[in-house]
């Protein structure tokens, strides 16, 4: 197999978010995707060692973002490269709370969806999660 033909599919960049409590978390995705209109679903995949996968899973909600193309590169590494357990990535980047209390990245953000989690799959190393849509903005 010619696992270079992977890199020609081609993908957004998402910042996806959870939060319950205090506790917060986010990562980079760039797998996120409408899964019905009625209701509005829409599907993000998280690796099962994700930090955020666990809040997810306790709070039964998520956000996604979806970035500008001209993104931070400081935002990029900041939800790409390090961990929600070992830092706040939330307490210098420009967010809301959604009524489930999930944080959402509003900066170099294009429109943001607000998901109550309806239903999961485990695919082996990471989790499909599907939410339905309770909320959403387009900021451009």
């Amino acid at each position: 197999m010619n696992t270079k033909a992977f890199f020609k599919i081609s993908y957004g960049l998402y910042i996806v978010s959870s939060g319950l409590g205090r506790k917060k978390s986010g990562y980079i995705a760039n797998t996120a995707f409408q899964v019905t209109s009625q209701p509005p679903q829409i599907a993000v995949v998280c690796n099962n060692d994700n930090y955020t996968s666990n809040l997810i899973n306790e709070s039964k909600a998520f956000s996604i973002s979806i970035l500008k193309q001209d993104a931070s590169s400081d935002l990029i590494g900041l939800f790409g490269y390090k961990s929600g357990k070992d830092i706040d990535k939330f307490s210098a980047t420009s967010h809301i709370t959604g009524s489930t209390g999930t944080p959402i990245v509003t900066v170099d953000t294009i429109v943001w969806f607000e998901c109550r989690l309806v239903n999961q799959f485990d695919v082996g190393t990471h989790i499909i999660y599907i939410g339905e849509i309770i909320n959403n903005d387009l900021l451009i």
